[in-house]
């Protein structure tokens, strides 16, 4: 009798590939459970509330005073949930129903793909991150998960269930336009096969039900009033061929070629849909993630088996041991990523600088950052409008126009005496800071690490204005104490400004008061812990160390 000679592929446990799934869902918990950093939320919550609270839907915009057009809240239920979430578990509950999101994701492939998980969940890691930098807690994400279920539906060949799944669709995010065409695309292949005419009638309702909402045929209309300014969005934006993602999307989209061109087996069709999906891939950095959804149930379903990785029990189980590896290898190659943590991130959201508006009760009319309006709708008092926020659709035009403009440090002036601006809360990084600053008409009076603070010269005289320091260096090097009195200031408006301490261990060794300036440098580092590294950091250490203090 012939004996097969038992090689190490045989060695691997069988509890290996669940051990790989269940590892691969918690890492991606884990990865999830990020502060909230993306502004929009606010304003999503706000409207939430409104809804809720009034019974009635938006027609208008009512947290600014630079647009008059209307509005249509075409993701009013998504917001209604996320009011709900936030009203019930706050801020956690928030990142709790995003972990859930992603992982009801993972789930639904888990248990529907089960019978070959280990080799498909290799191919579940770059979907994984090609989600994970877009995964703040907005609309879209309900999107993410009915699109599994959409796909699932329709590989099922539950086409009735379709219309069900695009009206709410329609109702939380205008990315139900592409479920549509993808809804179409299934259905066209069924009638070519089956030449039934109910698929005809399918089609026809799925068509017409995303038109059961508030607004009716002018959700389809969305598209076009953002069209013109998406390029200053980055999400709008293509991704950057150096950037770590980019090459992720290119390796799974290898995949996808691999298994669907070179078969002789798929139908010009399903080719078709692959290559529409990979050109909108490229087209912007939030499509990648969006295409990878649509076609990795395609991949599993209809060709689960791709070329050159032939599945069976022993290579199955030594995919499960490969998946942590290339966890780890997928880690440093996209360079994105965050500590777990939970509430909010005040590294990326105004939170002190909105702090210091209330405490201070800044009232007058804000020229506000593109990017903080949304957390300043969410914060402020209903009273206090902003300038702009993320909804472009509502200040497309003149109100947009203008503010981009003033933002790029152009006509600024005329901008603001246009809407009678009285306050500016701008980012450090906009161009419009150099204007302010040389400026005889306007002071700073707050900035931090993510935000700068003017008012009018004559806007509310009882503040302090800061007139020494600001977060490009010192206007004047000689009042070297007027300048520690501003930074220390600036420190109890925001205990966590952490550039404040390193500001002070710079003035205090020019005093040479060299145990306050080590003080404040290792505050400096502790807050903020990757500005060990910096080249002024370590300069001043080594200063102080060869002046005998331990460092």
């Amino acid at each position: 009798m012939n004996v097969k000679k038992k090689t190490g592929i045989y060695l691997v446990p069988k509890y290996i590939p669940l051990i790989g799934a269940v590892v691969l869902a918690i890492y991606t918990a884990i990865l999830f459970f990020i502060p909230i950093n993306d502004n929009d939320i606010g304003f999503h919550i706000r409207l939430g509330e409104q809804i809720i609270k009034t019974g009635s839907f938006p027609g208008a915009d009512t947290f600014s005073y630079t647009s008059n057009a209307p509005y249509l809240d075409h993701e009013w239920l998504a917001q209604v949930l996320l009011y709900f979430t936030w009203h019930v578990g706050g801020l956690n509950g928030l990142i709790i129903l995003r972990v859930i999101l992603v992982l009801s994701i993972f789930m639904l492939f888990y248990f529907q793909y089960k019978k070959n998980f280990p080799l498909n969940l290799l191919f579940l890691i770059p979907l994984i991150f090609l989600l994970l930098p877009h995964a703040f807690i907005r609309p879209h994400m309900f999107s993410w998960l009915l699109q599994v279920i959409l796909i699932k539906l329709l590989l099922e060949k539950k086409y009735q269930m379709a219309p069900l799944v695009l009206v709410v669709w329609a109702n939380m995010h205008a990315s139900f336009m592409l479920a549509l065409m993808v809804t179409g695309f299934y259905l066209f292949r069924e009638y070519l096969q089956t030449k039934e005419k109910k698929i005809l009638l399918i089609t026809a309702l799925c068509m017409l039900a995303p038109l059961l909402n508030p607004y009716g045929y002018q959700i389809f209309l969305f598209s076009n009033k953002i069209k013109d300014y998406t390029w200053f969005v980055s999400e709008w934006n293509p991704l950057d061929i150096h950037s770590g993602f980019f090459w992720v999307w290119v390796f799974f989209l290898a995949v996808v070629a691999t298994s669907v061109f070179v078969r002789n087996k798929a139908k010009w069709h399903d080719k078709l849909f692959v290559l529409i999906l990979a050109i909108l891939g490229f087209t912007a950095a939030r499509f990648p993630a969006v295409s990878a959804l649509y076609l990795l149930p395609l991949l599993f379903e209809q060709y689960p088996e791709p070329i050159l990785l032939k599945s069976s029990k022993q290579l199955n189980r030594i995919m499960g041991s490969a998946i942590i590896a290339l966890l780890l290898a997928f880690k440093p190659a996209t360079g994105y990523f965050h500590s777990p943590g939970m509430g909010i991130d005040h590294l990326k959201l105004p939170v002190y600088a909105t702090e210091f508006l209330l405490h201070h009760k800044l009232n007058g009319k804000l020229y506000n950052d593109y990017n903080y309006g949304g957390y300043l709708i969410w914060k402020l008092p209903p009273e206090q409008k902003v300038f702009v926020d993320g909804r472009i659709e509502v200040y497309a035009g003149s109100a947009m126009d203008d503010y981009l403009s003033a933002c790029e440090g152009k006509n600024w002036e005329a901008v603001f005496e246009k809407y009678g601006v009285e306050m500016v809360l701008i980012r450090p990084g906009r161009k419009i800071n150099q204007a302010l600053i040389d400026s005889p008409d306007w002071s700073l009076i707050y900035y931090d690490y993510n935000s700068v603070l003017y008012v009018k010269r004559d806007y509310r005289t009882d503040l302090r204005r800061i007139n020494y320091i600001t977060p490009w260096g010192s206007r004047d090097k000689s009042h070297i104490d007027e300048s520690i009195n501003e930074a220390q200031y600036l420190i109890q408006q925001n205990p966590q400004f952490f550039g404040g301490h390193k500001i002070l261990s710079f003035l205090y060794y020019r005093k040479k008061m060299f145990a306050e300036s080590l003080e404040h440098i290792k505050e400096y580092m502790r807050l903020f812990p990757e500005g060990a590294d910096n080249k002024e950091t370590l300069e001043l250490l080594a200063n102080l160390k060869r002046l005998g203090y331990k460092v």
